[in-house]
């Protein structure tokens, strides 16, 4: 079984999940998504390697190392998470 790191369509909080799976719900903001349309960050085979990936990118996040960009178009009166802002460029 594979499991997957995505970020949530409307906030960019990081969560994981099997890749089996259609449908999330963000921690975060409650947002219920598509899987088939987040960003996926990583996967692996085994559900206990991704917890410390999941664990540095928030800290990467809240220290202000990697930005998130939202892309207002996409979801209706939200924000959708659209890439992050790496040395000042988009990625």
């Amino acid at each position: 079984m594979t499991w997957l790191i995505i970020m949530c369509a409307r906030c960019g909080y990081p969560r994981m999940v099997r890749a089996s799976q259609k449908t999330y719900r963000c921690f975060k903001c409650s947002y219920r998504g598509r899987v088939a349309e987040a960003k996926i960050v990583a996967e692996a085979d085994s559900p206990r390697k991704l917890p410390y990936a999941v664990g540095a990118l928030k800290m990467k996040v809240a220290r202000g190392e990697i930005r998130v960009v939202y892309d207002a178009s996409r979801v209706k009166g939200r924000r959708r998470f659209r890439g992050w802002f790496k040395g000042g460029r988009l990625e």
